[in-house]
């Protein structure tokens, strides 16, 4: 039997992001615009507490955008994991 998913979206977030390796880059914020698409395994959701908050994804995006991170993948797998750590 195939479980069923659903889909939390997250689309064309802009963010202020201090990103990058090269030193003209290293503490400048440049644009990012992210999407995130978090499929999750469909439960039984009877309260608001069961489900996934978009909001949360915005607000982890958020912070990560505050700090320097060296890479874009970095960026995307820090994002990705703190939202499985929130399931």
């Amino acid at each position: 039997m195939t479980e069923a998913t659903t889909t939390v979206r997250v689309r064309d977030l802009p963010l202020l992001a201090d990103i990058g390796i090269n030193p003209v880059e290293v503490g400048r914020q440049q644009p990012l615009v992210i999407t995130v698409d978090l499929k999750l395994q469909v439960a039984d959701v009877e309260r608001i507490d069961n489900t996934v908050d978009y909001r949360r994804i915005v607000r982890e995006a958020e912070g990560l955008a505050a700090v320097h991170i060296p890479l874009i993948e970095t960026f995307a797998r820090r994002l990705a994991v703190a939202q499985c750590g929130h399931q």
